[in-house]
């Protein structure tokens, strides 16, 4: 019996100690995960094998193809997606596989915002070592300005490190001032393998002619676009390997020198297809021999009527759009395309 009560006792004990929390502490988490890597290191696994492991975990998060964590707050704050940092911090035989392993660093999500608690300087040094360890793979890179005051320095100087590795630049996906876009440029006159490019610029000038940049400029040869906020006039790509687009806001001229210039496209999407420039003669023919897929969703009716009765495509095959009204412009599409389209969605 006095055993049974001092059992008890030392449980109350503990539960009063722990406060009755079902949220484990810091210590509880780190202990439990050195304890389960002192048992993996038991275990004779290969170094390729678990170097796989890791690009398992880290792929499989919440990221999207762009690199982008959607539910980032800043890049040093709450995440719930599994960084390599993260893998990296848990103990020292981690620490050596995932900064050995350039994989898990070829992707990153970078958030400019002034409540982050790294300074600039701090910063500038996360992200060179990140890159640092990524060695020379292909990068993907994801950034983003929230357009807080004082932060649009911090982003010049990241994108200043950033210009250093412009020739390993696969993807780049950026939400930033239009102005800022401007600062992008190869390091160097080096070579620029750059294949994905997603841009969402924010206050542009309306009155400024010059809109060269020099990261649109014919260097460049991307096989996937994705442009809001961005109108053609700049766009110098050399479009001969572009697959996909998607674009908002262009108006019908743009639209037709997008479709005349790309002509090796195989996806369109259009969105929020602007009514700037309608006229009521109709639009000079456009014949494209690629396009499978055309997505199209419009402000005006008008728009929509006069795209789609100057569209020849032999090759469609989907048609996407947002109204039921195009439809009664398809039957003419079809016709003069004699195209072999199966499929037509309401998205």
């Amino acid at each position: 019996m006095s055993y049974l009560r001092r059992s008890r006792k030392r449980r109350q004990g503990d539960q009063r100690g722990s406060g009755h929390s079902s949220t484990p502490t810091r210590q509880t988490l780190r202990s439990s995960f050195r304890a389960k890597s002192r048992s993996w290191d038991s275990h004779p696994l290969p170094v390729e094998l678990k170097n796989y492991i890791f690009e398992l975990v880290v792929s499989g998060s919440s990221r999207n193809e762009w690199g982008e964590i959607p539910s980032i707050i800043h890049i040093e704050g709450p995440r719930r997606t599994l960084l390599p940092s993260h893998l990296a911090s848990v103990c020292r035989s981690w620490r050596d596989i995932a900064w050995s392993n350039p994989v898990l660093w070829s992707t990153m999500h970078i958030d400019i915002t002034p409540a982050s608690v790294f300074d600039p300087v701090r910063r500038i040094n996360f992200v060179q070592d990140w890159i640092q360890r990524s060695r020379t793979l292909p990068l993907t890179l994801h950034i983003v300005d929230h357009g807080v005051g004082g932060s649009e320095e911090g982003l010049k100087s990241v994108i200043d490190v950033i210009n250093q590795c412009s020739d390993r630049w696969h993807s780049l996906s950026l939400n930033i001032p239009f102005e800022l876009l401007r600062t992008f440029h190869r390091n160097n006159f080096q070579f620029c393998p750059l294949k994905k490019l997603r841009v969402t610029a924010r206050e542009r000038p309306l009155n400024d002619i010059n809109l060269s940049v020099p990261l649109f400029d014919s260097t460049v040869s991307p096989e996937e676009i994705e442009l809001c906020g961005i109108p053609f006039q700049p766009l110098q790509f050399s479009w001969n390997q572009l697959t996909s687009a998607t674009i908002k806001d262009f108006d019908l001229e743009e639209v037709a020198q997008l479709l005349r210039q790309a002509s090796h496209m195989v996806h369109c999407r259009i969105f929020s297809l602007s009514d700037y420039r309608i006229s009521a003669s109709p639009m000079p023919p456009i014949i494209h021999q690629r396009l499978k897929t055309l997505s199209l969703c419009y402000r005006r009716e008008d728009a929509a009527r006069l795209l789609l009765d100057s569209l020849t495509l032999p090759y469609l095959q989907e048609f996407h759009t947002t109204k039921i009204v195009p439809l009664k412009y398809l039957p003419a599409l079809v016709h003069r395309s004699s195209c072999p389209l199966t499929r037509i969605t309401f998205v």
